[in-house]
């Protein structure tokens, strides 16, 4: 899985495509299907509303969206089985943001290189209003099955009055209620990432 930008793609014309039975089609569609990707989310300032000193911030994604989005309609319809809209930012009036985040839950991999974001994360999420049937809504944190954050963030992580992380790292994962698999990066060339089933 790489951080850097797709690999160039040469494009093949297959005028016949179109004549295989839909079965056929179907199959092709699901083989072409990313491998899981490694999906970096950053939060930022995007724009500083009027009569206001507080900027707008949004969950953003440098992670290339999957090709098969934007082939037709029929690869579209397929993609969106694996892959939804994501990560929105709330909705206090004014300062609801679009999710802009392509990813697929079961297999792809968020990882949170802002170390505010994980200090502030779970705080912020729990501000969002409840939906109509009293759900919280967290713009899909909840649903993350696989979560990637940096090593070099605990010594430095948010920890209690007594000193101690435990909480405060025990309060950010459980924002994603849904990982099944954590991972630990150093990011040095010799390291391997260190797993957590």
């Amino acid at each position: 899985m790489s951080l850097s930008s797709r690999p160039e793609i040469k494009s093949a014309l297959v005028p016949q495509f179109n004549d295989f039975p839909p079965d056929i089609r179907l199959i092709v569609w699901e083989y072409c299907i990313s491998l899981p990707r490694v999906v970096v989310l950053t939060h930022e300032p995007i724009k500083t509303p009027v009569n206001s000193v507080d900027d707008i911030w949004a969950f953003r994604s440098q992670t290339p969206v999957p090709d098969i989005l934007f082939v037709n309609r029929e690869s579209y319809h397929i993609a969106t089985r694996f892959y939804e809209h994501t990560f929105i930012n709330g909705y206090r009036e004014g300062t609801h943001t679009l999710a802009e985040t392509w990813f697929d839950f079961k297999r792809d991999i968020l990882y949170l290189p802002q170390q505010h974001i994980a200090a502030e994360l779970s705080g912020f999420l729990s501000s969002l209003p409840q939906s109509a049937h009293g759900n919280q809504d967290i713009g899909g944190f909840d649903r993350v099955e696989n979560l990637a954050l940096p090593i070099r963030w605990l010594p430095n992580f948010p920890r209690t009055s007594d000193g101690d992380m435990h909480k405060p790292l025990t309060r950010l994962l459980g924002t994603f209620g849904g990982v099944k698999k954590s991972l630990f990066y150093s990011w040095s060339r010799s390291a391997t990432p260190l797993y957590r089933e």
